[in-house]
């Protein structure tokens, strides 16, 4: 159980993560 709920959170923070990224490099860009 703690290690899917751990995974959750892996795969929540990528999210994150990339969602952060992508909107940065968008904004970035002229």
């Amino acid at each position: 159980m703690l290690g899917s709920f751990k995974k959750a959170i892996f795969r929540a923070l990528c999210l994150c993560c990339a969602l952060i990224g992508g909107g940065l490099m968008a904004r970035a860009k002229p």
